[in-house]
């Protein structure tokens, strides 16, 4: 069947906009995915994964450095009341923190586990080789911001609390209710980083990843049928790291190729990410049939993936366009549906074995140029 861009451009602008965190714009968005796919004929199942605690791990481990800053200035030349009241108010600054960072958890979803949306073809005996096409259901946040905010971190504390820290306890000696105040202002300030903003997009966005969630639908539409002999396909949109599902997705381990959509089709470009062999294939790919492109060399993604599922022979490769307030351009949704395609058709072909006699081969069903 054709590639319809429209039909794309169309299901990215219904779509619910996600955020970076979890929200009931990614459970409506899931439930919209899921229902397409059942539509087309697919297998569809809901699998969970451990939620991931990191996050709320690193807020809380965070929270009680900051007041061990505070709690390092106060104690010197202190009462043993005063102390034993620091000791109390930690625990209780501690006690606190972890009630509001289980609410705030509950609205991200952190400490319930991870839904993941599969679909399938249905089919017999299991495929010799497996290829996962994926997305995800939330919205990353801005790399740049990220790492500004590092950087405003860094020089804040390098250049700022580090000198001040002993006129701050001098002072604290001197007047030991601004202890008081100091760990209280800690104490509020980073409740609001536990807890983290809540709501929703007051209105779409572009540079989100629906275009990934569409393009994932209209490619398991038109998904080519020769691959069904030599491969299985696998669509996937999960609302965070595929690490903890790929081990169960992928049992028993075998070759597999996981092509990951990452905002295709926002921005004015389109990258092929990776460093392996299936993105050396994807960018040899993308130059035999002209698809405009630009190679990222990242081993982020394979870092995702458990060291076992590599060493039995997945690989993986991520076509991304540019997160931000860029238009959507229809010709670039087309060229990463037409290149996710004949990766798949390219790496079916070398990775599966020989065909029984009377399987047909696997042929590409592009025309370059």
């Amino acid at each position: 069947m054709p590639f319809d861009p429209e039909w794309v451009l169309a299901l990215a602008r219904d779509l619910p906009a996600p955020r970076p965190s979890r929200s009931e714009a990614e459970r409506r968005a899931a439930e919209e995915i899921a229902a397409h796919l059942g539509r087309l004929g697919l297998h569809v199942e809901h699998r969970e994964t451990p939620a991931p605690w990191g996050r709320a791990l690193a807020r809380l481990g965070f929270l009680v450095a900051w007041i061990g800053l505070g709690v390092v200035t106060t104690l010197p030349a202190t009462p043993l009341a005063f102390r034993a009241f620091l000791f109390a108010l930690i625990l209780l600054s501690i006690r606190g923190a972890s009630r509001i960072a289980a609410r705030g958890a509950r609205s991200d979803g952190l400490p319930r586990p991870s839904r993941h949306v599969i679909g399938t073809f249905p089919a017999g005996a299991a495929p010799p080789v497996r290829i996962v096409v994926a997305t995800s259901l939330r919205s990353p946040p801005s790399r740049w911001m990220n790492a500004w905010i590092n950087v405003v971190l860094f020089v804040f504390v390098a250049f700022g609390v580090v000198p001040l820290i002993p006129r701050v306890g001098a002072s604290i000696r001197a007047h030991p209710s601004a202890g008081l105040g100091l760990l209280a202002g800690q104490w509020l300030s980073l409740m609001f980083l536990i807890a983290g903003p809540k709501g929703e997009a007051t209105r779409p966005v572009r540079g989100d990843n629906r275009t990934g969630l569409a393009l994932l639908v209209e490619l398991a539409r038109t998904w080519p049928k020769g691959l069904a002999t030599r491969a299985g396909a696998i669509f996937v949109a999960s609302p965070d790291g595929l690490g903890r599902l790929l081990p169960t997705l992928l049992e028993p381990p075998g070759p597999a190729l996981l092509v990951l959509l990452d905002a295709p089709g926002v921005g004015p470009d389109l990258f092929v990410v990776g460093r392996g062999p299936a993105a050396r294939l994807a960018e040899a790919a993308a130059r035999d049939l002209w698809v405009p492109h630009r190679r990222w060399r990242s081993g982020a993604l394979d870092r995702q993936v458990p060291r076992v599922l590599r060493r039995a022979g997945l690989a993986c490769v991520a076509l991304a366009g540019t997160h931000g307030d860029r238009p959507i351009d229809p010709a670039l949704l087309a060229a990463a549906a037409q290149l996710v395609d004949e990766v798949a058709l390219r790496w079916a072909r070398r990775a599966a074995p020989a065909t029984a006699q009377g399987a047909s081969p696997v042929r590409s069903s592009q025309n370059p140029g």
